[in-house]
């Protein structure tokens, strides 16, 4: 039967768009037609993590997922032009299938990291072999920990989700050789969703920011707290943090809102309501004009830096985090389909174009 296509999609430098369903990863072109499609099973009927994700560097996709059906995570490099696996580290899971490899992160000198969540190890390959560089514990996985991308800042330290005391609200800091820098666990505010829901930094690599429960922390790159904001015990953050050109921070949450913030102090610049179903495992991405975009269970919302409806597009499909590609247009995957929005505005003149769901299910 047909999976949910989950993951956030990927766009490469020839505006081929890679989707991570739970049939397998998918290359379509720009015009929605499919290239090839990856099975991560035999028999392409056990589905990946939705909590797993995908990276692009030079010719080749990094892909992290959870179990294969038979108890065993994956991390594979796949070549872009066919699929084919170029290398690949296996490991069994431990205690159930929600965990395993969460997306990587690759640094300049072509070092892939990747979490497993399963046995709580931080993993870095090199990008074209894929021999083992290091693996350190983070965490003992006993103690769980999300499936959440790490975040590689500046100087080459790599920021992990997990840590031995409250790995589910613990960060710890790696150094690029492999050795322990220092942890912190965050609170979660005044509702506990129990594991932190996303990470971002900011482009100088001086702050990282991270949504656990109903917080939002602040943390300078020692992980130490700038500040902390709690948007109140009816609602939790949900996914990465988005940073805009001018330092504002945006956040989705799970009870309808979009939440923007001020960079110094944390205070609330404003809240937009969408009005519809919950964002479903969704997060903000911004245009560079600073318009934000957010997808929800009714369709695809965009918003103004001031936090105005900019427009509305209601879609019969659920919509997760969308894409957008250097032309402006709109890349998103909802129940097992592939949609793009052309960059016309108003809404009524964007056109709305779908990759039937049988190619995702049963390519």
């Amino acid at each position: 039967g047909a999976t949910s296509a989950n993951s956030l999609p990927l766009i490469d430098a020839n505006d081929n768009v890679y989707t991570f369903s739970g049939n397998g990863i998918s290359k379509f072109s720009m015009d929605g037609t499919p290239q090839w499609t990856f099975r991560t099973t035999a028999g392409g009927d056990a589905p990946l993590s939705t909590m797993g994700g995908m990276a692009l560097y030079g010719n080749t996709l990094y892909v992290g997922d959870a179990t294969d059906g038979s108890g065993v995570a994956h991390f594979r490099a796949l070549n872009l032009t066919d699929g084919s696996i170029k290398w690949q580290y296996s490991a069994p899971t431990i205690f159930n299938r929600a965990t395993g490899f969460g997306a990587p992160a690759i640094s300049m000198d072509g070092t892939v990291y990747c979490k497993n969540s399963s046995d709580g190890k931080l993993y870095a390959f090199n990008s074209e072999t894929g021999a083992a560089v290091f693996s350190h514990l983070i965490n003992d996985p006993s103690q769980g920990a999300a499936i959440t991308p790490i975040v590689l800042l500046s100087d080459g330290t790599i920021v992990v989700p997990g840590g031995n005391a409250g790995a589910a609200r613990a960060l710890s800091r790696v150094t690029a050789d492999g050795a322990s820098a220092n942890s912190a666990i965050l609170s979660p505010g005044s509702f506990d969703a129990g594991w932190i829901s996303g990470i971002s930094a900011s482009p100088d690599g001086n702050t990282i920011y991270v949504n656990v429960g109903s917080m939002l922390h602040a943390l300078n790159s020692n992980l130490t707290t700038k500040w902390a904001v709690d948007i109140g015990p009816s609602d939790i953050l949900w996914g990465m943090p988005a940073i805009a050109a001018d330092g504002s921070i945006y956040a989705s949450s799970n009870g309808q809102q979009l939440y923007a913030f001020n960079p110094a102090d944390g205070s609330r610049k404003w809240t937009f309501s969408h009005g519809t179903d919950n964002f479903f495992n969704c997060h903000p991405i911004i245009d560079g004009n600073g318009n934000i975009f957010i997808g929800n269970s009714n369709g695809i919302t965009a918003v103004t830096p001031q936090g105005t409806l900019l427009w509305a597009l209601p879609i019969t499909d659920a919509v997760r985090t969308p894409v957008l590609a250097e032309n402006g247009s709109l890349y998103f995957v909802g129940s097992n389909s592939l949609h793009a929005l052309s960059p016309k505005v108003p809404p009524s003149a964007i056109e709305l174009s779908a990759v039937p769901s049988s190619i995702l299910a049963t390519q």
